[in-house]
Order: structure tokens, then C-alpha cells, then sequence
């Protein structure tokens, strides 16, 4: 009887110290609904001044243990026409841009329509957990912007960001609160490019850049600095896109990290998926060697790393992952109380892939 009695007191330690556990076949059914609604409310967003049109939209949801979800909204580019002259001739303005230039009001209205009338379809969230909706706001977005509609300047922004958290909405949910004060407890951030810089963030990936370039690794390659988000009281996820190979006209294959060329699809799938498990465990060690530099991030903020892998078809390996860790566990590892064996067994490894 004791025995049952303190199992059940762990489980119930370990679940509030990490968290619920989440069912993410549930959890990523919930999300794609919610992707698909989001992305409706965008793109029927409307104004007197402004008719928006995206080309190659893409609403991605993704869920954070201990955080909650985040919505980001990215997009290859994006056409404005000015409409205020309701029927007379108009002057017309394009941009195609690599990040997210939108009129920020009706933006920010489809974002707080979707958190107030929809956040409730992600089930499993706790109370605690937060629902964040964000743009542009990479060191890639483009901003300051300045769209002209008559006599009328409207300023894109280079990010926005709306959060919420899931308390509130359960309070909504309850009656306990209006529409109107749940609105008005939404924390909307209109140019993410304002926000305070940490150096540190950006020169972490710029060495990630350098230590998965072909001259450094042995397994894939990576091809351009990582993009990166920080949140607040959660800590920062990199995103990573990995290669292994390249293609020729005739066919073939050529590996560079491994100087192997004329090599056949069959054989390089074979190679590509042998090196997973020792891109892995090299991934492990280089973040718990060079992971330090993150001196901003506090123990208990988490490190993740959102990594789409190089394709290899009908290969048995993921196409992407989540490699994750607190900050702590580098931390304890540089100054020796963690073995190199037992880190690594605390770095977290998540099948991603859809």
C-alpha cells in the first residue's frame, strides 16, 4: 500500500515540476485546425484602405512544453493596393519581400478575433501556458515600410506579436471576464524589431553556421545562419535546415562533407542514413560544448533547436526533429557536475514531422 501511495506522490511531483503529459497526435490535430482558421481570418482581413493579397502564406503552429503554443506566420511575399479612390483611377503598390509587411491593424484584429473566439480549440494547455501569435520579426523581416493611401501614411512594422494567456481565456470561457477585458488582457507587440537585442543569440548562430559548414562536418551541412525566436520567461528556438548532398545532371550524387562523388540515389540514401545517428550525437556535444555563449538565458530557460533534415526517401530516419535542453544542463556540464554520458541522456530528442 505504501508503495502505490508514494508512486502516486512522484507522479504527481514530476508532472507539476515538467509539466502534463501531452497526447501530440491530439495536440497536432488541434493545431492544424487551428492553423487552417488562422490563416482564413488573415487572409479575409480587409479595410477601407488597404486590400491584401498573400502569395505562399504559411501559418505554422507548434507546441512548447512548459510554454505553451506559438503561431508564426510567415509568407514570400505580399501585394497592397491602395483602394481609396472607390471607383477612379488608382495608383497600385507591390512588394515582394522575404518576411512579413502587413498593414499592422487589420493584422492585429484577426489576431485577437482568433485568441478570443478560437485559442480554445488547442486543447491540453494549462492554465499557466500562453498562446503567442507573432510575424516578421527575424533579423531577415523587413520593416519600417511606409505605404502611402491618399494623403495617409500607414508604417508596417517589422514583427507583430499577440499573447494570451490561457487563463484568461478560461475565465472568458467561465463568464467571469467580458469579450472586451479579454481583448484588452491580449499583449499585442507591434514592431518585434524594437525589442532589446541580445548579441549573444545572433553570434550563437552565426557559430552554428560555422561549425556545420562542409569544411567542419563529417555528416550534414547546414547553408545559411539560422533564424532564431526569444521568448520571454520561456528562452530561444533556433531553426535549422540540414543537407547532405548534392544532384548532377546526370543523376548522380556527390557528398561533400565525405568528398564521396558519382554516387547513386540508392547509395546515397544508404549514406545519408547511416550518418543520422552520428549527426546526433555530434549536434548533442557541440551545443553542450559551445551552449555557454548563451549567457543571457537564465538555468531554467529552455534551448531549442527546430531542425528540418536533409530528405531521404524511404530512409528510416525523421524528416524533422526538436532537440531540446535547459540551460542549466550546460551549465552543470561545463562545470563538471555532468558527466558528458549523463547531458547527453538530458538533452530531449522529439520526432517532429508531419
Amino acid at each position: 500500500m505504501k508503495y502505490w501511495i508514494l508512486l502516486f506522490l512522484l507522479s504527481a511531483y514530476f508532472t507539476g515540476t515538467f509539466g502534463q503529459t501531452i497526447d501530440q497526435s491530439k495536440m497536432d490535430k488541434d493545431l492544424e485546425v487551428a492553423e487552417n482558421i488562422l490563416s482564413t481570418l488573415l487572409k479575409q482581413s480587409s479595410s477601407d484602405e488597404f486590400m491584401y493579397l498573400s502569395r505562399g502564406q504559411k501559418v505554422e503552429g507548434n507546441y512548447l512544453a512548459n510554454y505553451g503554443v506559438v503561431f508564426s506566420v510567415e509568407s514570400s511575399g505580399f501585394r497592397f493596393y491602395n483602394v481609396e479612390s472607390k471607383g477612379k483611377e488608382f495608383e497600385s503598390v507591390e512588394m515582394a519581400v522575404a518576411g512579413e509587411i502587413e498593414p499592422s491593424e487589420m493584422v492585429i484584429q484577426a489576431f485577437k478575433d482568433f485568441l478570443a473566439d478560437y485559442g480554445n480549440l488547442i486543447r491540453q494547455l494549462k492554465p499557466s501556458d500562453k498562446i503567442l501569435l507573432k510575424t516578421g520579426g527575424n533579423r531577415h523581416s523587413r520593416g519600417g515600410v511606409v505605404v502611402f493611401s491618399g494623403q495617409k501614411k500607414t508604417k508596417m512594422t517589422g514583427g507583430i506579436s499577440a499573447e494570451l494567456h490561457v487563463s484568461d481565456l478560461s475565465s472568458y470561457e467561465k463568464g467571469n471576464i467580458t469579450r472586451d477585458e479579454l481583448l484588452d488582457k491580449i499583449k499585442i507587440n507591434e514592431d518585434l524589431n524594437s525589442a532589446v537585442k541580445e548579441p549573444q543569440l545572433e553570434v550563437f548562430s552565426s557559430m552554428l553556421e560555422r561549425l556545420y559548414e562542409v569544411d567542419l562536418t563529417d555528416t550534414y551541412y547546414m547553408s545559411g545562419t539560422p533564424d532564431y525566436d526569444r521568448l520571454e520567461k520561456f528562452g530561444v528556438t533556433y531553426y535549422l535546415k540540414f543537407y547532405s548532398s548534392l544532384i548532377h545532371d546526370n543523376d548522380e550524387y556527390s557528398l561533400p562533407t565525405i568528398d564521396k562523388k558519382h554516387v547513386s540515389k540508392a547509395e546515397r540514401n544508404k549514406i545519408v542514413e547511416e550518418m543520422y545517428p552520428e549527426f546526433l550525437k555530434t549536434f548533442k556535444q557541440n551545443v553542450l560544448d559551445y551552449g555557454h555563449i548563451l549567457k543571457t538565458l537564465d538555468p531554467e530557460e529552455m534551448i531549442v533547436f527546430h531542425i528540418k533534415l536533409t530528405s531521404c526517401e524511404g530512409c528510416d530516419m525523421p524528416a524533422v526533429i526538436d532537440v531540446s535542453m535547459k540551460k542549466s544542463v550546460i551549465e552543470d556540464y561545463r562545470n563538471g557536475d555532468l558527466t558528458l554520458d549523463r547531458a547527453m541522456t538530458m538533452i530531449e530528442v522529439k520526432d517532429v514531422s508531419d
